[in-house]
C-alpha cells in the first residue's frame, strides 16, 4: 500500500513559445504537484529522454509507484516536463518525418533483454504503449523551451533521462542560478568540455547514474565515455560530481530505463540519499505530512 502525502495543488501549465502563422509553437509543457510541507527548498524538475514523455515518471509499467511519487514521498514537491513536440507540449509542422520506433529496436537499445534484466518485461507491451514518436529536427527550439522552464521555475533540482541529459548540461551552463544540482540519469552524451566553458557549473553538484551491460553496444560506450570525460572536466575545475557506475556497486542487471526497472524504487532512494548528503532534502520530523 502506498503511504499517503499531503498535497497542496496539482496542476500544469505551458511555458515558452512564440507564435508563428497564428499558431504558438516551441513551447514545453509541466506538470507540478505541491506538498503542504516539503522537506526541501527547492522543487525538482524531471526531464524525460527522446520517445518518451513525462509520463515515464509516473507508475512503472507493472504498476509500481513511480519516480515522481518516490520523490514527492521523499519529501520534494516535482515538476514534471514534457519537451518541445513530446507529449502535452506543442505541435509543431516538421521538415522531417518523425521516427517511431519499434519493438526490437526499443528491446535492444534500452537494454532491456538481457537474462539478468531488471526491467519488468513482462510488462514491455504496456511501456510500449508510452512511446511516441522522435523528432530529432527540433533541438533548438527544445532547448530554448526547457532552457524557458528553467528561468520560468527558477532555483530547482534537475532530473535529467537519456537524450534530456545534454538539454540538461547546457540550461544549466545558461542559467546556473535556475540549478541547485543535476541528477544525469544515463546521459545521451554532453557538452564538449574542451570546447565549454565550464565555469559556470563549478557551484552546482552532479550525479551521473549508469546501469548495466554498457559495454555490449558502441553507441552507449561512445554516449558513457562523453559524460565521462564532462564529469571528469567538472571534477578538474574543482565542481562537486559523482559518478555511480551501478555494477561496480553490486548492482547488475539495470537497464536503460532505471526509473521503471524492478529496483527503481531502490535507486530512487539512492538518488534521495544523495541529495540529503547535500543539504537538499531535510529529514523526516516526528510531524511529517507522510501517514501509512
Amino acid at each position: 500500500m502506498r503511504e499517503a502525502i499531503t498535497v497542496t495543488a496539482v496542476g500544469g501549465f505551458p511555458v515558452g513559445g512564440h507564435e508563428s502563422d497564428g499558431r504558438f509553437e516551441g513551447q514545453a509543457h509541466v506538470q507540478y504537484v505541491r506538498l503542504a510541507r516539503p522537506r526541501g527548498a527547492f522543487p525538482l524538475l524531471m526531464l524525460h529522454g527522446g520517445g518518451l514523455t513525462g509520463a515515464c515518471f509516473g507508475d512503472t509499467p507493472d504498476g509500481r509507484p513511480g519516480w515522481q511519487w518516490d520523490f514527492l514521498a521523499a519529501g520534494l514537491d516535482v515538476l514534471v516536463a514534457d519537451g518541445v513536440g513530446y507529449g502535452r507540449a506543442s505541435y509543431r509542422p516538421r521538415p522531417t518525418e518523425a521516427l517511431l520506433r519499434d519493438r526490437q529496436t526499443l528491446w535492444d537499445l534500452f537494454r532491456v533483454g538481457y537474462p539478468d534484466s531488471r526491467f519488468p518485461t513482462a510488462a514491455f507491451d504496456a511501456f510500449l504503449k508510452q512511446v511516441v514518436p522522435v523528432n530529432r529536427d527540433l533541438p533548438a527550439l527544445r532547448q530554448a523551451g526547457y532552457d524557458a522552464v528553467l528561468d520560468h521555475v527558477g532555483p530547482c533540482l534537475l532530473l535529467t533521462h537519456s537524450a534530456a541529459g545534454p538539454y540538461g548540461f547546457r540550461s544549466a551552463l545558461t542559467l546556473p542560478d535556475s540549478v541547485r544540482a543535476h541528477i544525469a540519469v544515463e546521459p545521451s552524451g554532453a557538452p564538449d568540455p574542451d570546447t565549454t566553458d565550464l565555469a559556470p557549473l563549478r557551484a552546482i553538484p552532479h550525479v551521473f547514474l549508469w546501469g548495466d551491460h554498457l559495454d555490449d553496444d558502441q553507441m552507449w560506450r561512445d554516449e558513457y565515455a562523453s559524460a565521462r570525460r564532462f564529469h571528469d572536466a567538472l571534477c578538474e575545475i574543482g565542481a562537486d560530481s559523482e559518478w555511480i557506475d551501478l555494477p561496480a556497486r553490486g548492482i547488475t542487471g539495470n537497464s536503460h530505463l532505471l526509473m521503471m526497472d524492478d529496483n527503481s524504487a531502490e535507486l530512487s532512494r539512492l538518488l534521495c540519499d544523495w541529495l540529503r548528503g547535500k543539504g537538499l532534502i531535510a529529514p523526516p520530523a516526528a510531524d511529517s505530512e507522510l501517514t501509512t
